[in-house]
């Protein structure tokens, strides 16, 4: 099928994300054309919506999403609902999730710079948060669609739970050991992970999320979180239990995800 107008494009991914409640499958003409293209695409939704965002998502970070997309740096879109605290509540809505750590962005992202992301990265973030996302997409067919389709898509944005975090400095001093994550519920663990899942490390990941951020012109500000991508499979949680989320060197945190 012969690819449709930009605007087209806008307007399917705008009405698939906000307007339509129904699973679809994704017409291939519908597809940006490039990279560039499905970034702006993101960016005529986030202008649209005029809602703030809160954090920023990235994938292609793990192994198993750079095989699934054919990437070798992440892919970014935006978060428009979290929540911070030690017990959360979770809508029914968003069925699965996945470990990641969340680094909260400083006001120094205002002299953020190439030379810097590269070489300094954690320079523009001040606090680093245990944290479990939960993407949300009605596009059936994602994975054969590709990462241009999920990028216009905001990346399946949905809802990110953040626990208490610590400072960066506090980070860095044990930067040099594993860090092993896990959720259960009150008979099972659902799923664990560790920060080795982060391909290059989280330097490097933060390195290329600003990177890719200067490269798109994406709207960073201070305050707003990035959660680095899955340290642990995305899996179904159990609805209407208590589920504890650990990551070792940070406090516990508790969600339930109502029915």
């Amino acid at each position: 099928m012969k690819s449709v107008d930009y605007k087209s494009k806008v307007s399917y991914f705008y009405n698939q994300r906000f307007i339509n409640n129904d699973k679809l499958r994704l017409e291939s003409a519908f597809v940006p054309d490039s990279i560039v293209q499905a970034y702006d695409i993101q960016k005529e939704i986030i202008n649209s919506i005029k809602e703030p965002v809160l954090a920023w998502k990235l994938g292609g970070t793990n192994k198993k999403t750079q095989e699934m997309f054919g990437c070798s740096k992440c892919y970014i879109g935006p978060v428009y609902f979290l929540s911070i605290g030690d017990n959360l509540s979770v809508d029914g809505k968003y069925a699965r999730a996945e470990l990641e750590l969340s680094f909260r962005i400083s006001a120094n992202i205002n002299e953020l710079n190439v030379k810097d992301a590269n070489t300094n990265p954690l320079s523009f973030f001040d606090m680093v948060f245990p944290s479990a996302e939960f993407p949300l997409s009605n596009i059936e067919n994602m994975t054969e669609s590709g990462m241009r389709a999920l990028i216009a898509d905001l990346c399946g944005t949905g809802f990110l739970a953040l626990g208490k975090g610590i400072e960066i400095s506090h980070l860095e001093s044990f930067c040099d050991k594993e860090i092993n994550a896990s959720i259960m519920d009150e008979d099972n663990c659902l799923a664990v992970g560790n920060l080795s899942n982060l391909l290059g490390g989280y330097r490097k990941v933060l390195s290329d999320f600003l990177l890719s951020c200067l490269e798109y012109d994406l709207p960073l500000a201070s305050g707003q979180y990035c959660s680095t991508g899955g340290l642990s499979p995305c899996v179904y949680l159990s609805v209407d239990k208590i589920l504890a989320v650990k990551f070792d060197f940070f406090d516990d945190f508790l969600l339930k995800i109502k029915s």
